[in-house]
């Protein structure tokens, strides 16, 4: 059996991230933007930081509209 998604605290998320390209565009309270470039078209992700992991909601929902694929994700 393959890897699999888990739980990840904000900054886990935020280094998974920035390792996929993404930079911080700016913060708003604690919810930071993420944007990357990817095959022309701008990605946008956003990440509440606050002390609590992020469930697999959360991060099934920033590979989506990150247009990251879970094979990415896992070897970021």
């Amino acid at each position: 059996m393959g890897a699999r998604l888990t739980p990840l605290h904000p900054t886990k998320i935020e280094k998974k991230l920035k390792s996929l390209g993404f930079s911080l565009d700016h913060e708003d309270g604690s919810l930071r933007f993420f944007v990357r470039e990817k095959g022309g078209k701008p990605y946008v992700v956003q990440v509440h930081f606050h002390a609590e992991e992020k469930g697999l909601d959360v991060i099934k929902s920033i590979l989506r509209t990150g247009g990251i694929s879970r094979d990415e994700w896992l070897n970021a």
